[in-house]
C-alpha cells in the first residue's frame, strides 16, 4: 500500500478533536468516532457550502447526527451487508471484527444515519464499499430507502478510482486527503 508523502514545504499542525480550526477560508470540525482505530468524523465548511465526512466507524454515536446537521454533500460509508460479510472468504476473526461495533458500517448503518438526518444532504456518495462484502445496489438500494422522497443525489465512489464532487458557485473546493 502506498504512502502519503508531505512535500517539505508542507506545514504540518496537530488538531484537537472536537475544537474547530481553519485551513483558509476553509473551517474545520471534527468528532471523535467509534473504530479499532483512532478516527474523526469531519465538517468542511465555507461561505458556500458544508461537506461532512464519515468513514470508519463500527456503529452511529449518539450526536452523531447533530454533527452533520446542514451538510450539503456527506460522504459516508457504507462497507458491508451483513449477509455477505457471514457467508463471504474472510476469515472469522475478520469478520466479528468488520461487523463489530469499532469495525464499519454496514450498508444498514449507513441507512439509519441518513434517516436520522433532519435535513437531507443535497448530495450523499457512499463510499468504503467492500469489493468482497458488498456491492453498489445492494448500498444504493439501503441509502435510497433511507432517503425515501427526499432530493438526494446518490452517488457510488469506486476504490482506486477519483470522484469529482463538482463545482460550488464558480469555485472548487478542493481538499487533498
Amino acid at each position: 500500500m502506498g504512502a502519503l508523502r508531505l512535500r517539505d514545504s508542507a506545514s504540518r499542525e496537530t488538531f484537537v478533536v472536537g475544537r474547530s480550526f481553519r485551513i483558509g477560508d476553509i473551517a474545520i470540525r471534527s468528532c471523535r468516532i467509534p473504530h479499532d482505530a483512532p478516527q474523526v468524523a469531519l465538517v468542511f465548511e465555507t461561505k458556500e457550502t458544508m461537506l461532512g465526512l464519515v468513514t470508519d466507524l463500527g456503529h452511529l454515536p449518539t450526536g452523531l447526527d447533530r454533527f452533520l446537521s446542514g451538510c450539503e454533500t456527506l460522504l459516508l460509508e457504507s462497507n458491508h451487508d451483513p449477509d455477505m460479510l457471514a457467508t463471504g472468504p474472510y476469515p472469522e476473526g475478520l469478520k466479528r471484527r468488520v461487523a463489530g461495533s469499532l469495525g464499519h458500517l454496514s450498508n444498514a448503518q449507513a441507512a439509519d444515519l441518513l434517516a436520522s438526518l433532519d435535513d437531507a444532504p443535497a448530495e450523499v456518495v457512499l463510499m468504503h464499499l467492500s469489493e468482497t462484502n458488498n456491492s453498489p445496489d445492494l448500498a444504493r438500494c439501503s441509502a435510497e430507502a433511507a432517503l425515501g422522497h427526499r432530493p438526494t443525489k446518490l452517488r457510488i465512489a469506486k476504490q482506486r478510482q477519483a470522484m469529482e464532487l463538482g463545482v460550488v458557485h464558480g469555485r472548487q473546493l478542493q481538499l487533498g486527503l
